[in-house]
C-alpha cells in the first residue's frame, strides 16, 4: 500500500497552504472518506481530473495538505476544495483523511456531520 503523506501535525512544514493548519482559526478533523463520498455525491462514476496526479504525487513520496470544508450548500451539502486527493487517498486503501474546518463553522460542521468523523 501507498504511503499517504498529510501534510499535518508535525510535518505541517511540509504544507502548501499553511493558513489551513492555523489552529487559532481553523480545526484539523479526521472523516471516514467513504461516508463522505456518497455526502459529496463523488460516486455514479464522477470521476476528477486529478486523481491520476494525486496518486502519482503520494506514490513518488510527495505530501499534501488537508482537504478544506468551505462551507455548506443547500440541502446541508457540504462545500469541500480538495475532492481529487479524498478520491486518490480513497483508491489507495485510505479509509480516513484530514479536513481543515473554519472555526467559524466547525461546531456546525462537527453537529451535521458527526456521523463521518
Amino acid at each position: 500500500m501507498t504511503a499517504i503523506n498529510w501534510a499535518i501535525g508535525e510535518n505541517s512544514d511540509k504544507a502548501e497552504e499553511p493558513r489551513l493548519l492555523d489552529l487559532s482559526v481553523r480545526k484539523i478533523v479526521w472523516l471516514d472518506i467513504k461516508k463522505l463520498n456518497i455526502m459529496l455525491r463523488l460516486i455514479s462514476g464522477f470521476r476528477l481530473k486529478k486523481i491520476p496526479q494525486a496518486k502519482a504525487h503520494w506514490e513518488a513520496g510527495g505530501w499534501m495538505d488537508p482537504s478544506e470544508v468551505r462551507g455548506f450548500a443547500g440541502k446541508g451539502n457540504l462545500l469541500v476544495e480538495g475532492k481529487n486527493r479524498l478520491m486518490a487517498a480513497l483508491e489507495l486503501g485510505e479509509t480516513h483523511a484530514p479536513f481543515s474546518v473554519s472555526l467559524d463553522i466547525a461546531e456546525d460542521f462537527l453537529e451535521k456531520y458527526h456521523s463521518i468523523v
